[in-house]
């Protein structure tokens, strides 16, 4: 199983979802919409 923690933060949520999938799956944070939110747009 992949999980994505889209605009992730502090990767809180990112550090759960790595625990639900285990050592067969993987979990991937992206902040980038975050920081687009966060600086107007760039």
């Amino acid at each position: 199983m992949v999980c994505w923690d889209v605009g992730a933060n502090v990767g809180f949520y990112t550090l759960l979802l790595a625990e639900l999938v285990g050592a067969a799956g993987s979990s991937h944070s992206n902040l980038f919409v975050a920081t687009l939110n966060c600086c107007g747009g760039m």
